[in-house]
């Protein structure tokens, strides 16, 4: 799925119809069809997406391609992954998106999420953890 994003994305970038723009739309080559209102954040529109920062360091593990990771809402497992599980390593996935935009320290990539995706209510909290470690904790407004 990550190969046929990239792809995709160079097919609108070499036609010049690549930009940004006021309400973009967001396409998704699995599931062919534009991502929920409520995923995108717009200029004069706010949505329910969390935007949280933290820091990860690749040397604090032994093989990215192995990784567990799960996401905890309210203490119960709500998705749970392993990057084995990626159609693309993460350093070959790094190396294609780089041959057509600039990565920079921070940029995130999005190739989409285990299955447990659900509804965000007031006051849940949220827990990131990669191979038993926390990596954070957000508890949402």
């Amino acid at each position: 799925a990550e190969a046929q994003i990239v792809r995709e994305l160079a097919k609108f970038l070499k036609e010049g119809s690549l930009y940004r723009g006021y309400k973009p739309v967001l396409w998704s080559t699995v599931e062919k069809t534009a991502l929920a209102d409520a995923e995108v954040e717009y200029l004069d529109h706010t949505s329910d997406t969390i935007y949280a920062s933290f820091s990860i360091k690749k040397s604090q593990f032994n093989d990215l391609n192995n990784l567990n990771f799960s996401l905890k809402k309210n203490g119960t497992i709500v998705q749970f992954g392993n990057t084995s599980n990626m159609l693309w390593f993460i350093d070959e996935l790094i190396s294609e998106v780089s041959k057509f935009f600039t990565l920079k320290i921070g940029d995130v990539i999005f190739t989409g999420t285990p299955s447990g995706v659900g509804k965000v209510s007031e006051n849940d909290l949220f827990e990131g953890f990669i191979n038993e470690k926390q990596f954070f904790s957000i508890k949402s407004k």
